[in-house]
């Protein structure tokens, strides 16, 4: 390596320990601590057999699942009754292909190792969320204080706060 070359920084691994950790910062001052999580070491979402209650929209979709919320905010793909579309949150106009799933009962919801989000519903209609380049892909928010959010594209871990 000549010295006019950047060295490069350290492979960062799930487990390194070096790694800072997410937080959320209140506006009174506090901060809530977060780790980071590979996949396979997660906790488990435990929505399966969850019945969708409702779908909001804004520049987001969010998903309702009795105290548990799924929130998409990038671009994903659905299949509903054979027809498959990939469609963005924030084309609102584009989404009806999404509230067909309504009202549904959630047969699995997995995080895949590329920390897809995949939810399959009993009917057989499924919904999966890539992890995006830039921004933060999806979102599980609850049962009580919890937050998974898949971040962007990076080193494989997901932030999560129990």
């Amino acid at each position: 390596m000549s010295d006019r070359e950047p060295a490069l920084p350290p492979s960062r691994d799930w487990h390194d320990a070096s790694m800072p950790a997410p937080e959320i910062r209140y506006s009174d001052g506090s901060v809530r601590q977060g780790e980071l999580l590979s996949p396979s070491v997660t906790p488990a979402l435990g929505l399966d057999g969850a019945d969708l209650t409702f779908i909001r929209i804004n520049y987001q979709a969010r998903l309702q699942f009795a105290e548990t919320e799924v929130v998409i905010e990038s671009p994903f793909r659905v299949s509903v009754g054979g027809e498959q579309r990939t469609l963005d949150p924030e084309v609102r106009a584009d989404l009806g292909l999404l509230l067909a799933i309504y009202p549904a009962t959630l047969a699995s919801a997995v995080i895949q190792p590329d920390l897809s989000l995949r939810m399959v519903f009993e009917s057989g209609s499924t919904i999966e969320v890539p992890q995006d380049l830039h921004y933060e892909a999806w979102q599980i928010e609850g049962p009580g204080s919890r937050l998974i959010v898949c971040p962007p594209e990076g080193d494989g871990t997901l932030a999560v706060w129990r």
